[in-house]
């Protein structure tokens, strides 16, 4: 497909799982799975428009796989004639089925002439067309997973390509198994990794679903598929990544938190993980203190919020004090809105009108609110299953944001060309009710907390953990108005046999 015809069927090919990247600084290949699961190329897809020349190519196969269950994938370049080939075994077609693609006549890999025009890539020397597989996250940890993988440089017939490849198929693969331990008390784990994938995890590596499920997976080799949630804590008192804390979904089984026209409200993504069905989601802390400190409470809040309201922030892009800010979408978080909660927004009794369309607050957070020392706000309760849609006020936002670097976070003012006020009878009609609805909703969570670890860990060093644990499940239940549980101990019961 041309460029256009991709943007033009942009809506049919979205969201992509990105499988794997090949090129470090140049990337040469994209390859990646659509929501058809069918297997997209794209080749020359670095730089990016601005200074991409006409080589850029997208071909996707007509061929679907199952994600579920292992395919193997056979591409092959020919370069002098231009054309590009798939071969995809899966379950359904196991002697394969053969795809011929013809590339543009202007077609080349524009390694050198697209490298020159790269001002931002001065400082490298050389560009290549190494094969790296990483999932661009800069974590260099890979998306998926690999049975083998065999790259060749040369010519090759299809007999000769057929005697290479098949012995890779009477290869067995072992999966990783992950040594645990349990501390005394019963309230925190702790998993050994090599120094290898420990570095993964601290580039940025639990962003990756190979990274990240692959522990996940050794989680439920050890234990009853029984939590929740699973927090992961690296034991490390600093942190080069730009997040404190991070959520990731893993299912969702309730109705009415979810923006009816932008998603679908209901998936499950937890067999991947190795879990049933129980699994909602998965939290990484780069730093050895972030449950007790937070942002544990706000990270939970992910589980609910923000997917629903389409409220407005103020992001600073500028380098002086009376540069503009520019106005972006809030979600996940709540933005420049009056929900006051761990997702950030003013407290409403503090809002001023200064006229001249001039907003004013207490100082607050657009993405959150003082770690672990705010409780969840009305609206987070109400999202959470906790209290009825009656005891949320409306939620005051705004359209047009503008402010300064001084004004918005010195002053704590802004500008704005309409302010919005929203009532929970409005996101109830747009996107329907809580089902289930606060009487019949879970109430009691159970949370596993997982130390990352290069080295084995001794009980008194794990008891710093085991000693959060204890204190995150009260602010839990404090930052819910004791309306809900989090149990984080008893994992010596949790143990499998």
């Amino acid at each position: 497909d041309s460029p256009a015809e991709r943007e033009a069927n942009e809506a049919l090919i979205q969201p992509r799982k990105q499988l794997l990247t090949a090129g470090g600084y140049y990337r040469w290949l994209n390859m990646s799975l659509n929501q058809s699961c069918q297997v997209e190329l794209e080749l020359n897809y670095s730089p990016l428009e601005s200074t991409r020349n006409n080589h850029y190519t997208f071909v996707v196969s007509d061929t679907a796989v199952d994600p579920t269950q292992w395919s193997d994938v056979y591409l092959t370049f020919n370069i002098p004639d231009k054309q590009v080939s798939m071969t995809i075994k899966t379950q359904d077609y196991p002697s394969g089925v053969l795809e011929t693609f013809t590339l543009p006549d202007d077609f080349q890999w524009s390694f050198t002439d697209d490298w020159a025009l790269q001002n931002t890539w001065s400082n490298v020397d050389e560009v290549d067309n190494n094969i790296n597989l990483f999932n661009g996250s800069g974590s260099g940890a890979f998306e998926g997973e690999i049975d083998w993988i065999y790259a060749g440089n040369g010519v090759l017939n299809p007999t000769d390509v057929t005697q290479i490849v098949s012995k890779y198929d009477l290869v067995e693969v072992t999966p990783k198994q992950l040594d645990f331990m349990v501390s005394s008390d019963g309230y925190a784990s702790a998993v050994t990794l090599n120094e290898r994938d420990y570095d993964a995890w601290l580039n940025g590596g639990f962003v990756a679903g190979g990274v990240r499920n692959e522990v996940l997976r050794n989680v439920y080799r050890v234990f009853e598929d029984d939590f929740d949630f699973v927090l992961f804590v690296s034991n490390e008192e600093q942190s080069s990544l730009q997040y404190l804390g991070m959520y990731v979904e893993v299912s969702n089984t309730v109705e009415g938190i979810n923006l009816a026209s932008k998603r679908k409200p209901l998936f499950d993504n937890s067999a991947a993980a190795g879990s049933s069905g129980k699994l909602q989601g998965a939290i990484h802390f780069p730093l050895k203190w972030g449950i007790a400190s937070g942002p544990s409470l706000h990270e939970l809040a992910h589980r609910w919020g923000n997917s629903i309201l389409d409220s407005n922030s103020l992001t600073d892009l500028s380098t002086g004090p009376n540069d503009p800010m520019e106005q972006t979408g809030a979600r996940p978080h709540w933005g420049v809105s009056s929900i006051n909660g761990q997702l950030g927004g003013f407290d409403l009794t503090t809002l001023e009108e200064l006229g001249d369309s001039t907003y004013s607050a207490a100082p607050f957070g657009t993405y959150a609110n003082g770690g672990n020392a705010l409780p969840f706000s009305n609206f987070e309760l109400y999202l959470m299953g906790l209290i009825p849609p009656s005891e949320v006020e409306g939620i005051v936002s705004f359209q047009g944001l503008s402010a300064t670097n001084e004004e918005f976070f010195n002053k704590v003012q802004w500008k704005a060309t309409k302010k919005i006020v929203t009532t929970i009878e409005e996101l109830i009609a747009a996107n329907g009710e809580r089902i289930p609805n606060y009487l019949n909703s879970q109430k009691d969570f159970k949370a596993l907390i997982v130390v990352l670890t290069d080295e084995t860990m001794t009980d008194d060093e794990l008891s710093i953990f085991s000693t959060q644990a204890k204190e995150f499940e009260d602010t839990f239940a404090w930052g819910t108005g004791y309306r809900a549980t989090l149990e984080t101990g008893k994992l010596n019961e949790a143990l499998k046999d």
